[in-house]
């Protein structure tokens, strides 16, 4: 069994660091920002504990910005992807116009191992790296959501 550690943010920055991550820990709201590539662009992750320390949740904000004009096909994109993951954690914040993916762990326990951490983060450099091209190219126009979905039909069949 995998050593287990208190799950708090100076137990997380430890790990954090200790993987040359170089945490950085914004005391007034208590979450840990670091910085991963991920096709070949820094991708802001945020730590943050939520729900009295039971849910460790990681936060990575996609460098694209959600236009209105694209909002419906970019919303129905996340959904289909959501869909076909094993882990979902496509959203949008319509209101500040951000496209994140997020990973909630639960720990009745309160506690972490590195493993879980790592998994983590390997999900979300997947996810991220898999299909930020795709949903950046929607969100600007230069394809269309439709054209993209009846192409993936046709090579299917």
């Amino acid at each position: 069994m995998t050593e287990q550690f208190s799950l708090d943010l100076n137990s997380l920055l430890n790990f954090l660091n200790r993987k040359k991550l170089e945490p950085q820990l914004d005391s007034q709201t208590g979450q840990i920002q670091i910085l991963l590539n991920f096709s070949k662009r820094e991708i802001p992750v945020i730590f943050n504990l939520i729900s009295e320390g039971l849910i460790l949740q990681s936060i990575a904000y996609l460098p694209i910005t959600l236009p209105k004009k694209h909002l419906n096909d970019i919303s129905r994109l996340l959904h289909i992807l959501n869909k076909q993951l094993d882990l979902p954690g496509f959203g949008m914040d319509e209101k500040h116009e951000l496209i994140f993916f997020r990973v909630p762990i639960l720990s009745l326990e309160k506690t972490f191992s590195e493993e879980l951490i790592n998994v983590m983060l390997g999900t979300t450099e997947l996810a991220c790296d898999s299909f930020l091209t795709g949903i950046e190219m929607i969100a600007n126009g230069s394809v269309s959501l439709e054209k993209t979905l009846q192409a993936e039909k046709e090579r299917s069949s």
